[in-house]
């Protein structure tokens, strides 16, 4: 045996109401098992809920128990669980030794939508090693949840995996279609001390191959400006960099850092507009129809490391690989001819996201959970 204690663990018996979320290899409540939780809770499902979290100090609903992300605690957790959600592979861990035992109901939410970057096999210079977890993960899911016809074709081609798949939406972006949206956003730019009468836009560039923080490359001053004269008010500007890979933020820069702000699709439902590079974030954002601009100057090489499934161009957003081009960009935006891009492309992709995502899950957890 690989694991000893998986092996211990796996004589143990299933807790049949037993269900135990992660996010981001314990890194917090927050993205598509933050929402299903959510709506276990607003319907009462009984059930046992478990949160496994780096953090157990962060601040959970009640009826959720927080136990610390640890070799231990982790393998024991999923060993006696029902059902397990997760939003990242599990590969290394089923690699590792832990066993999935028959009975149990492994759902993955992925943390994606219909994004522009490549993944999984389709992307370039993947290792054996992680091709082979990879594969090993897929094997064990008996849910994979899609937010789009397109999505799903490229589970099928990229994901190794010939499962089950929900293509219901992102829990996540249930968010946004809430009725009480207005009223959460400003709970919410209350906690970070924004007035509601301030208007926000979030800079959150993706991650890049290789390790090491980023500088920051936007004129954030000439980006607050050319808001302000396009489209009046006082902005602030939120910065949320990719969590596995920080940017190098100077405090002198007046900017607010959001870096550590448990959930980006909060953030996201504050922000009056988005300004990222090659993030599944605008492909979220743009459901609320709020302008996406994207800031590129790597866009050659991006291309040529990571890749891209379409070209930047046949999205809906306007391009700048310059801070001079996104000053353009941001003075010439129309916002009629946007939600007409958009719609077109939403349809194109046979997007699902209509805010029931969650509740489609949470049937399937209820459905299982009886079993």
């Amino acid at each position: 045996m690989k694991n000893p204690l998986s092996f211990i663990f796996n004589l143990l018996q299933n807790n049949k109401e037993k269900i135990v979320f992660s996010n981001f290899d314990g890194r917090g409540y927050g993205c598509n098992p933050k929402y299903i939780t959510e709506e276990l809770l607003r319907r009462g499902v009984h059930c046992k809920i478990i949160w496994l979290s780096d953090d157990p100090a962060e601040t959970f609903p009640d009826n959720v128990q927080v136990k610390k992300w640890n070799k231990i605690l982790r393998i024991f957790e999923w060993s006696t669980a029902k059902i397990i959600v997760n939003n990242v592979r599990m590969g290394k861990y089923f690699d590792k030794g832990f066993h999935k035992k028959n009975g149990q109901i492994y759902i993955q939410t992925w943390h994606g939508s219909m994004g522009i970057k490549k993944m999984e096999a389709d992307c370039k210079h993947l290792t054996s090693k992680y091709i082979k977890r990879s594969q090993l993960d897929s094997s064990k899911i008996d849910y994979l949840l899609s937010n789009s016809t397109w999505l799903s074709e490229k589970y099928r081609s990229s994901f190794f995996y010939s499962g089950e798949i929900i293509e219901e939406g992102s829990p996540r972006n249930d968010l946004f279609f809430s009725a009480n949206r207005k009223e959460t956003a400003n709970k919410i730019k209350q906690l970070l001390g924004i007035s509601s009468a301030s208007k926000v836009a979030l800079y959150a560039p993706t991650f890049r191959d290789g390790n090491g923080n980023r500088q920051i490359t936007v004129n954030l001053q000439n980006l607050k400006h050319a808001l302000e004269n396009k489209f009046g008010g006082d902005w602030k500007i939120a910065l949320r960099p990719h969590p596995n890979q920080p940017l190098n933020i100077n405090e002198e820069n007046e900017a607010i850092n959001v870096a550590h702000y448990p959930d980006p699709q909060e953030l996201l439902l504050i922000a009056d507009c988005l300004i990222t590079d090659y993030s599944s974030a605008a492909y979220d954002f743009m459901l609320l129809r709020r302008p996406v601009f994207l800031f590129v100057p790597d866009y050659d090489h991006y291309l040529c490391t990571r890749g891209l499934y379409y070209p930047l161009a046949e999205t809906p957003f306007s391009i700048s690989k310059n801070n001079a081009e996104l000053s353009k960009n941001i003075e010439s935006f129309n916002q009629a001819d946007y939600t007409l891009k958009v719609n077109s492309f939403l349809k194109e992709k046979g997007s699902r996201d209509c805010g029931h995502a969650s509740k489609a899950i949470v049937d399937i957890i209820i459905r299982n959970i009886g079993k």
